[in-house]
């Protein structure tokens, strides 16, 4: 999905559903008995490979940076979340 080019409104919806998914991951961590991780130590048994848990958090996280990264381009460049038109020549 090409986040740029999303409507605010579905920019806005698509944040909420990342984000919501994203902090579902620290009842998780806590849960599995590892609520005192960091996000550096979660990284690099994510690198490894053999943890679900963490693939699973990292993918959900750089899922929802994705998206807020594009809110925060949209403000700094037009103050709203209005998609940017792209300009060619």
């Amino acid at each position: 999905m090409d986040v740029k080019k999303l409507s605010a409104p579905k920019l806005e919806a698509l944040y909420r559903q990342r984000d919501t998914v994203a902090r579902g991951f620290v009842d998780a961590f806590i849960n599995a008995g590892r609520g005192y991780e960091t996000n550096t130590e979660i990284r690099e048994s994510a690198k490894r490979g053999y943890d679900p848990l963490a693939l699973a958090y990292c993918r959900a996280m750089d899922e929802e940076s994705e998206v807020r990264h594009e809110m925060e381009r949209r403000k700094r460049y037009h103050g709203s979340l209005k998609p940017i038109k792209s300009t060619t020549f």
